[in-house]
């Protein structure tokens, strides 16, 4: 190997020694500065386990409800005619 090529190589293994000490050093300190973090105080948060049940629906305005979707059935033939079934709530 020439003068130049070892110096360079020198110079390059010292940077690599070097960012080797730097990465164990961080390493080395990180419990350290961890553990100093001060965490938040959850003790005074509002919480509230959920749990499946049933939703009771209570309307406390007055007026009128009305489904969004309405279907009129009306009856064409002349003279009128009687109802002969209700189709039940909900039905497609």
């Amino acid at each position: 190997m020439t003068a130049e090529k070892k110096l360079k190589s020198s110079v390059w293994i010292k940077r690599a020694a070097m960012l080797v000490i730097l990465i164990a050093a961080v390493g080395a300190a990180a419990p350290f500065f961890g553990s100093q973090i001060k965490t938040s105080d959850t003790s005074r948060l509002l919480t509230h386990r959920v749990t499946k049940g049933g939703l009771a629906v209570v309307v406390t305005e007055q007026g009128t409800l009305e489904s969004s979707s309405n279907l009129e059935i009306k009856c064409k033939v002349k003279g009128g005619s009687t109802v002969l079934w209700v189709i039940e709530t909900g039905t497609l």
